[in-house]
């Protein structure tokens, strides 16, 4: 059975007797956008995390063209364009949060892309999407087209397997 990973879903899985492709905890481990960035390394924009609140609004007030990113979030609405934000509005984002679930993301040039991926129970990984993304407002995530998996050159899909390799601790109990 599977949920959106969501506490209220592990519970009701719970009382219910389902058993879940994932946990809510197990998800947080896997999408902790920090943990993928000190994996990837040089495969992720360049990217820095504040200890303090101070820190962070100090370097987001400087930061232009970079983008303020939480911790854990998806469709990019835990992603802001610092260029477009005054302190203020940076200041309310900010409000109550802790700092070390925020970093800051210099922008890169390219295209948006991703990859869907099979892990099998030995780990290995097969990949058999990919896709252009489509993103809005320079951080809204709005869907994709599809690519045929053939058409990545060679460069790409080595590339492709380096990062997978480089993933192997957050992908091995995917």
């Amino acid at each position: 059975w599977t949920a959106i990973p969501h506490p209220d879903a592990d519970e009701f899985a719970n009382k219910n007797g389902l058993a879940l492709n994932t946990t809510y905890e197990s998800f947080l481990k896997t999408n902790d956008k920090l943990t993928q960035k000190k994996l990837l390394g040089d495969f992720t924009p360049n990217w820095t995390q504040y200890s303090t609140l101070k820190e962070l609004l100090d370097a987001a007030s400087q930061s232009k063209n970079s983008y303020l990113k939480k911790r854990i979030g998806a469709g990019g609405f835990s992603v802001f364009k610092l260029d477009s934000m005054d302190t203020q509005k940076v200041t309310k984002i900010l409000d109550h949060a802790n700092p070390s679930d925020w970093f800051i993301e210099e922008e890169a040039l390219g295209e948006p892309q991703s990859i869907q991926g099979l892990i099998d129970t030995d780990g290995n990984v097969t990949v058999f999407g990919f896709t252009k993304q489509s993103i809005v407002d320079e951080t809204i995530y709005m869907g994709a087209e599809l690519i045929d998996v053939t058409k990545m050159s060679m460069l790409l899909q080595s590339q492709i397997s380096l990062v997978i390799q480089s993933l192997k601790p957050v992908l091995k109990n995917y």
